[in-house]
């Protein structure tokens, strides 16, 4: 049997029927498989394990939720208020150090700022609309937390969808 480990003999967690949800251990061959040697110490010997299909499709999606709900929506628009004040006040600095030719393009340039000011100001819709996103991408990412779980607990749910008592 170790001979056969250490060809790439492992043990995996396989779907045997998704009607049923029924799973089986299948003993296969996997040539790049890490090394591994069997658990001899215990009652029973344990063989090294694969990772199966739908496992790895349930950590890539916990990955992914993980992921969406790390994103900082709020330090983002605070640094975002941030460089729009820097802006302002430097601005404002130039304002009254340069020539009164240059003066049209800072006006201009303020009135552009003023405008970006405005479409970052806490009321501001464009702010409403980011953090209704966000917590949009918030539920999804949950959402798809609640599918991987139905999913690892119910495989047979992907061919024939969820039973009507659970509707």
């Amino acid at each position: 049997m170790d001979g056969l480990v250490a060809s790439g003999l492992r043990a995996q967690l396989r779907s045997g029927n998704l009607l049923t949800g029924q799973s089986f251990v299948a003993l296969d061959f996997f040539p790049n498989a890490k090394r591994a040697t069997i658990n001899w110490e215990s009652d029973i010997p344990q063989l090294p394990t694969e990772v199966g299909a739908l496992d790895a499709l349930q950590a890539a999606l916990g990955t992914l939720a993980k992921q969406i709900e790390k994103v900082p929506v709020e330090q983002i628009g605070n640094n975002l208020e941030q460089m729009l004040a820097s802006g302002n006040r430097l601005m404002q600095r130039l304002d009254s150090e340069t020539a009164p030719e240059a003066q049209a393009v800072l006006k201009a340039a303020r009135k552009a700022l003023d405008e970006v000011g405005q479409t970052m100001a806490n009321d501001s819709q464009f702010k409403q609309d980011a953090g209704a996103m966000m917590r949009e991408l918030t539920r999804a990412a949950q959402q798809l937390r609640l599918l991987s779980d139905y999913l690892e607990r119910h495989p047979e749910a992907l061919l024939r969808g969820k039973p009507e008592d659970e509707k």
